[in-house]
């Protein structure tokens, strides 16, 4: 055997084994939430559980809603829409609640489409066709400011994603899979394409094969190693728009043949979401935000004097029933904001002494944990103040929960 072949094998082995291990590290901390667009609606934005249920519209009125994109935070979602206009494409910003939609960019006598972010959340990049396959790449602040171009193709380009560093930028161009400087240099064909989209945090790309009519591929852009994760051809079913989710790119969301499916990123596990078509509309995108528990805070004493010379301040935390208190990892135990404002330095409880009881009799257990008494009076003027303490279980699920502390002189 080569040691060309060798190399491959390890390479496509290490990319196996290394998006395996992302899809082990994601566990119950995590709630994931699909952003797609449905012709079934009129092309309205819809989000739904990444099982597939509970779907709920966000966007209604006139126009077509299409290609949302969440914000690389999950605090808002990007598409682009028609519904000032009419007929020509414009790009959109709203809550991830469907909230205060807000038009970023407008161009006369121009389409706006296939909006991303940069991986910052500062700009938004978007491809402009002036008409005749005439389409330029352009990135403008998300506040509307500082419209620039990226790139004058002077022909039919589609905009795809920015890399993890923001340094690069991935598009199709005649069916042709290119990555880019941002300054416009170093143009390099990587693949032939028909849709694509750069992981949010390692060098892969995802792409519909245009030679294997729409099959689904991975592609890593330094070395061109590639792994093919659906075999569909030479079959008629299509695939459109595959995306990884956000931000640990743990799973990839697809449209095969107009309904919304959703894999595992090393290709397996392929589940469909959706039974009634999209009507050949893109794919969707697959969001991981923190679930965050809330917990019962109760601090001893209630009142503390500036002068007191005690050790301690005690903090008695319940969980909701669900979850058991013997599995929160005693060293992030931490009071991370006074008043709703972060501290600068986190107070960290005690490693010890700790204990776990039923100290209100309601039938739930509270673990006891204990705060160095001289830090946290020095944190605190007098008056009646909100503190937050918050933690995380041994599987990285969050919790935090506050209660009231009167400090006096």
């Amino acid at each position: 055997m080569s040691f060309k072949k060798i190399c491959f094998i390890l390479c496509v082995f290490s990319i196996v084994f290394f998006i395996a291990g992302v899809n082990d590290s994601l566990s119950a901390q995590k709630s994931g939430k699909i952003v797609y667009s449905t012709k079934g609606t009129g092309y309205k934005i819809w989000v739904m559980n990444e099982d597939g249920t509970d779907c709920l519209q966000l966007t209604y009125g006139p126009g077509a809603d299409r290609n949302p994109e969440w914000s690389p935070d999950g605090s808002k979602i990007a598409f682009s829409s028609n519904r000032d206009s009419g007929y020509l494409n414009e790009i959109f910003v709203m809550n991830a609640d469907g909230t205060n939609i807000q038009k970023v960019v407008s161009i006369s006598s121009a389409n706006c489409a296939g909006q991303e972010w940069t991986p910052d959340g500062k700009k938004l990049g978007f491809t402009v066709n002036f008409g005749s396959n005439n389409n330029c790449i352009y990135w403008v602040n998300v506040d509307g400011t500082g419209l620039e171009p990226i790139y004058d193709a002077h022909s039919k380009v589609d905009f795809c994603s920015f890399s993890a560093d923001g340094k690069k930028i991935l598009f199709i161009h005649w069916g042709k899979l290119y990555i880019m400087n941002i300054d416009g240099t170093g143009k390099t064909q990587i693949a032939n394409a028909q849709r694509a989209d750069w992981s949010p945090h390692q060098n892969l790309v995802v792409y519909v094969d245009q030679s294997t009519y729409r099959d689904i591929w991975i592609v890593n852009p330094v070395t061109l190693e590639r792994q093919q994760f659906t075999f569909e051809y030479p079959t008629k079913e299509f695939f459109l728009d595959p995306k990884w989710s956000w931000p640990d790119a743990q799973k990839i969301v697809y449209n095969r043949a107009g309904d919304l499916w959703i894999m595992n990123s090393d290709g397996s596990n392929k589940i469909q979401l959706t039974f009634d078509g999209l009507k050949g509309e893109g794919s969707g995108e697959l969001y991981y935000f923190d679930i965050e528990i809330q917990a019962l805070i109760d601090i001893k004493p209630e009142t503390l004097n500036r002068k007191s010379k005690g050790k301690w301040v005690t903090a008695y935390i319940e969980l909701p029933e669900s979850y058991d208190v013997g599995e929160i990892d005693l060293n992030s135990i931490v009071i991370i904001a006074v008043d709703e404002i972060i501290l600068d330095e986190p107070l960290y409880a005690e490693p010890s002494p700790t204990k776990i009881d039923d100290y209100n009799a309601n039938g739930i257990p509270d673990l006891m944990v204990k705060f160095n008494r001289r830090s946290l009076i020095e944190l605190l003027s007098p008056g009646v103040h909100n503190i937050s303490i918050s933690g995380n279980l041994n599987d990285g699920t969050i919790f935090e929960g506050n209660d009231t502390l009167k400090v006096i002189h």
